[in-house]
């Protein structure tokens, strides 16, 4: 099945959204590994509250192989706004909810879609080969098989002409096993591509973010310009006496010694051996079970691999004084971080042991 005929029969899915019509034309089209029978818009699941959800499109090659996709802008409401916080809880939850039932999801977001085709079709392949090389995959495939001819076999004569439709999902798992045996597994340099593009595609959304609190702080700094200039005019300017006496009063605490007024996350390497308050942005939180005392890794700034980033760390033995704010989601938040910042591998790292060290922002 080619574009044009997967259009025919799906395109009435894609509710005239203009940037998943690009995004089938632009980037599915240049996925080489894409096999379209494969591949369903608006695809219908169930989140863990029993509500009806609608993932933009899935790739579905037997149980082995289950890649959600979502295209998404900055401001998908139409609100002019973003999300807010209750929208950005239920896309979390609604996020969580696929990966519980086996999908591997992967956002692309619209402006990427337009303006970088070619490296969202690149990462694409890359994880579809991924997911296809895995032996587990063409095991299931070769289950599943069996027991289709299996039942066939059982079928007596009359009873053929109702399993049409098992018929044809035989023919296509064969065809996908027979992918799935071709596929050869990602080379180090081509998993290291992966992960590289996987991450680029999180910083969009933080950049977009950051964009956006740019903007919100020109605004702020031209509003105070021009109270200035209007008190200047007004004649408002302090005297010599009142600017002695405000010279006088004590100086406002430093940066980095609260959370109400932090030092940003790129400072944090230049204040180790200190207890200051860090704050920036979080692009990802997982649990290392492969390091003793599983501990919780919440990075802050720039995604691993990058050396361009600050690492918070909760051991398990203090994991139960952060639940509560971790199962709010912290990724694409900004926090805030109050404890000694250390340092692994040059990389600045702070343990955090107390739940008042850490402060959403």
């Amino acid at each position: 099945m080619d574009v044009t005929v997967w259009l025919a029969c799906n395109g009435h899915h894609l509710k005239g959204s203009l940037y998943e019509e690009m995004f089938v034309q632009n980037v599915l089209t240049r996925v080489r590994e894409l096999d379209f029978r494969a591949l369903s818009a608006q695809y219908r699941f169930m989140d863990d509250d029993g509500r009806t959800r609608y993932c933009d499109f899935v790739i579905q090659e037997g149980e082995g192989v289950r890649i959600a996709i979502e295209v998404d802008g900055y401001d998908k409401r139409g609100t002019g706004h973003g999300m807010s916080r209750s929208d950005f809880l239920d896309w979390q939850r609604r996020q969580a909810s696929l990966v519980a039932q086996g999908w591997r999801v992967i956002r692309f977001a619209n402006v990427d879609v337009r303006d970088n085709a070619l490296r969202c079709a690149e990462l694409l392949g890359l994880l579809l080969r991924d997911e296809r090389s895995k032996e587990s995959h063409s095991r299931s495939l070769e289950q599943r098989i069996r027991e289709l001819e299996t039942a066939q076999q059982l079928k007596v004569a009359e009873e053929r002409a109702s399993y049409g439709e098992e018929r044809k999902e035989l023919e296509l798992l064969k065809a996908e096993l027979v992918q799935a045996r071709q596929t050869r597994k990602l080379s180090q340099e081509e998993s290291r591509r992966l992960e590289e593009l996987e991450q680029a595609q999180l910083q969009v959304k933080m950049l977009e973010r950051e964009t956006n609190i740019m903007k919100t702080t020109i605004w702020a700094f031209t509003l105070l310009l021009v109270v200035v200039l209007v008190l200047v005019f007004q004649g408002r300017v302090p005297s010599n006496d009142q600017a002695a006496a405000t010279r006088a009063q004590p100086a406002p605490s430093l940066a980095g010694s609260s959370c109400g007024q932090p030092l940003p996350w790129g400072m944090a390497r230049d204040h180790v051996g200190k207890v200051v308050a860090i704050a920036g942005p979080v692009v990802r939180v997982g649990i290392r079970d492969d390091v003793r005392g599983r501990p919780v890794f919440i990075t802050m700034g720039q995604a691993f691999p990058s050396r361009q980033r600050v690492d918070l760390v909760i051991w398990q033995d203090t994991r139960s004084e952060f639940l509560a704010l971790l199962e709010q989601g912290l990724e694409g938040r900004d926090v805030c971080a109050f404890a000694e910042v250390g340092q692994r591998d040059g990389i600045p790292q702070l343990v955090l042991r107390d739940r008042s060290e850490l402060k959403l922002r």
